[in-house]
């Protein structure tokens, strides 16, 4: 899904929060789009295993969406990550070699999946908050001033002006 201001970032997260403690197999992100060819400021992902389940999901993130943001945010979804469509072409089209199935196996035996996985601490939580409003005052996003008390992250530099 896409916010369009840090203040829907900001609600987007506490969506995802709720989400998560409903149901811990919601498997979910959000954040800031630094990366050069995402043509967006901010960015919310929902994780699914397939194309059904992902259908289900949308729905789902699609009603809270309109419920407790907004009902204008484009929510779509994506069978692969951005990365990859760029890398390897269309999901729809794309063929795994033969050799994938045996290394995900490989990978997985080598991962400890714990369900309802912990909070992060808050301070690190905080400190990703923090960026995501350096990140925001950097494109112009006034509404970071919702959260820092109505003033600027910054303040202006000294000008000598007649």
């Amino acid at each position: 899904m896409v916010p369009r201001s840090f203040h829907e970032l900001m609600l987007l997260l506490e969506l995802e929060e709720k989400m998560v403690h409903k149901n811990p197999r919601c498997w979910c992100k959000c954040g800031t789009e630094a990366r050069d060819f995402v043509p967006r400021n901010y960015g919310g992902y929902f994780y699914t295993k397939g194309k059904e389940q992902g259908l289900v999901r949308l729905k789902t993130v699609r009603e809270e969406v309109a419920e407790h943001i907004s009902p204008e945010i484009r929510v779509i979804l994506k069978r692969y990550c951005t990365e990859f469509e760029l890398r390897f072409g269309p999901s729809d089209t794309y063929k795994p070699p033969v050799h994938a199935r045996d290394t995900e196996k490989k990978f997985w035996e080598n991962v400890d999946i714990t369900i309802g996985a912990r909070r992060q601490p808050q301070i690190i939580i905080d400190n990703v908050i923090q960026s995501w409003m350096i990140f925001a005052t950097g494109r112009g996003d006034k509404t970071v001033e919702l959260y820092n008390g109505g003033k600027p992250i910054f303040i202006p530099s000294l000008t000598y002006e007649e």
